[in-house]
C-alpha cells in the first residue's frame, strides 16, 4: 500500500496548557525531556468532535476529511494538520500526524461504531474517556457518518529525527519555545518556495479548505523546514481526556497566531 501525504486544513484551535512529553532542541542536537514538561498546546475542542485526539496512547484521526483519505492509506503516511490565518497570511501546522494502525469505521447497521478489532485492542467501555471524548460524537450524534478509518498515530521511541522519506516518522506537535512563550510553525514560506507558488490564492478562494491537499512532492521540504524552526516536538500529552479550556487564556494565544477579528 502506498504512503500519503496531505495537509489538512481545518479551524482555528483552542489553546491550553498541559504537562507533555517532548523533545528539545539544545545546542541544534534533539534530546528527550526526562520529566514532563508543562507546554502551551493547540488542541481542537468540540462541538462537534476532537480531531486529531491527542489525549490517549495512542493518538487518533477519525473525522475531519476522513471520508476522502484513500482507503489504501499506508503505515508511515502522514497527514499534517494545519490552520490559515487570513489576517497573518500564515498556514499554521499544529499537529504532525503519522499514520501507524488503521481500523474501520462500522456503518449504520452497527450504530456507526469502530471495528471489533479497535474495540479488542483499546479500552472500549462508555464511561471512559476515550468514547466520550472521540467516540460518542459518532456513535450517539451520528456525525462524519461518511467517516472510513480510524487512524491510530504512530509515536516517538528513539533520538533519531527523519531525514529522508523512507526513514521512520513519528507523530508530534512542533513548536518553539520562546522563554516559556509557544508557538506554532508557519510553512507557507516553504510550500510556496519549493512547489505551489499560488497556495495562498487557492486558500483564499476556499479551493482547498474542505478537501485534503497533497504534498508529496515538497513533503521532506516541508518537515526539514519544520525541524528546522521548532525547538520544541511535543510527542505525548497526558491521557486523561479532553481537558477544560480557559477561554480567556486561550484567546490571547488564538490573537497572537491568528490575529483579531476586526
Amino acid at each position: 500500500m502506498p504512503k500519503y501525504d496531505y495537509l489538512l486544513l481545518h479551524t482555528q484551535r483552542e489553546f491550553v496548557k498541559l504537562e507533555c512529553e517532548a523533545i528539545k532542541k539544545v545546542n541544534g542536537n534533539w534530546e528527550s525531556i526526562p520529566s514532563r514538561l508543562e507546554v502551551v498546546i493547540p488542541i481542537d475542542p468540540p462541538p462537534p468532535n476532537i480531531d486529531p485526539y491527542i489525549f490517549n496512547n495512542p493518538w487518533f484521526y477519525g473525522y475531519c476529511r476522513n471520508a476522502n483519505t484513500p482507503k489504501n492509506t499506508a503505515k508511515q503516511s502522514v497527514f499534517l494538520f494545519c490552520t490559515f490565518s487570513p489576517v497573518k497570511k500564515a498556514l499554521l501546522v499544529d499537529t504532525v500526524f503519522v499514520v501507524n494502525k488503521k481500523f474501520a469505521w462500522l456503518g449504520i447497521e452497527e450504530g456507526y461504531q469502530p471495528s471489533q478489532s479497535f474495540r479488542n485492542e483499546y479500552s472500549y467501555k462508555t464511561t471512559d474517556a476515550l468514547f466520550q471524548d472521540f467516540i460518542s460524537p459518532r456513535v450517539y450524534k451520528k456525525q462524519h457518518t461518511a467517516a472510513h478509518t480510524i487512524y491510530a498515530a504512530q509515536h516517538y521511541s528513539n533520538h533519531q529525527i527523519p531525514v529522508k522519506r523512507s526513514d521512520d516518522f513519528f507523530s508530534f506537535i512542533p513548536l518553539t519555545d520562546e522563554g516559556g512563550d509557544y508557538n506554532l510553525i508557519d510553512i507557507l514560506p516553504t510550500i510556496q518556495k519549493h512547489y505551489e507558488s499560488d497556495l495562498l490564492r487557492k486558500i483564499e478562494r476556499l479551493e482547498i479548505q474542505n478537501k485534503l491537499f497533497k504534498v508529496d512532492f515538497v513533503f521532506m521540504e516541508i518537515m526539514r523546514y519544520i525541524f528546522k524552526k521548532s525547538t520544541l516536538l511535543v510527542t505525548a500529552t497526558e491521557t486523561t481526556g479532553m481537558p477544560k479550556v480557559d477561554k480567556s487564556f486561550s484567546q490571547e494565544y488564538k490573537e497572537r497566531h491568528y490575529g483579531k477579528k476586526e
